[in-house]
């Protein structure tokens, strides 16, 4: 009884697993208007096909203000694929400088020897709201004189605005009383 029986058995091996994608650099880029901007790709690697290659769709015009995707798609020998996208932002140019407000005359006379309150000046920006004022001046009320007062604000995309107070100081006024 030599019975002999063979059983013939088919295994498939399935590969349902898509590449992994890893985007080269940032996968959220912020750049201004007009900056030059070359995308660093992506890379792919599979479990079963070990590098696979990466195409890319999409494109970024840094003259147009806006957000902008480059998607990357990769694709193994089993047919799985995976897709990732990279978000970047043009931001527009801040070229408008801050706004100043002077409070009081832009022409004060004060008298010699006396304390000047200045009366002050408030700056702000379109994108960066309210900015400190810097204040340039060598008025001194010892001395009579015409002084400027040098007030200036930059916002953080370097604009920068000026306005001036010119302060007068002058020797002291003597009024004369007339009694009739």
């Amino acid at each position: 009884s030599n019975n002999t029986a063979f059983v013939q058995r088919t295994v498939i091996v399935e590969d349902k697993v898509p590449p992994v994608i890893n985007i080269i650099g940032n996968q959220i880029i912020e750049i201004n208007q007009f900056e030059d901007y070359v995308d660093a790709g992506a890379e792919a690697i599979d479990n079963y096909d070990g590098t696979v290659s990466v195409t890319t769709n999409g494109s970024v015009d840094t003259s147009l203000v806006g957000q902008y995707e480059i998607e990357y798609q990769a694709q193994d020998s089993s047919g799985n694929i995976s897709n990732v996208v990279r978000l970047v932002t043009i931001n527009g140019l801040d070229l408008q400088p801050p706004s100043m407000v002077m409070s009081g005359d832009a022409s004060i006379v004060i008298e010699i020897n006396t304390e000047f309150s200045d009366p002050g000046v408030t700056a702000t920006d379109d994108v960066d709201g309210d900015l400190i004022v810097q204040i340039n001046s060598s008025l001194d009320t010892a001395v009579t004189g015409t002084y400027t007062i040098l007030y200036s604000a930059e916002d953080s995309a370097g604009n920068i605005s000026y306005i001036e107070r010119y302060v007068t100081v002058q020797e002291a006024i003597s009024e004369s009383i007339t009694w009739d």
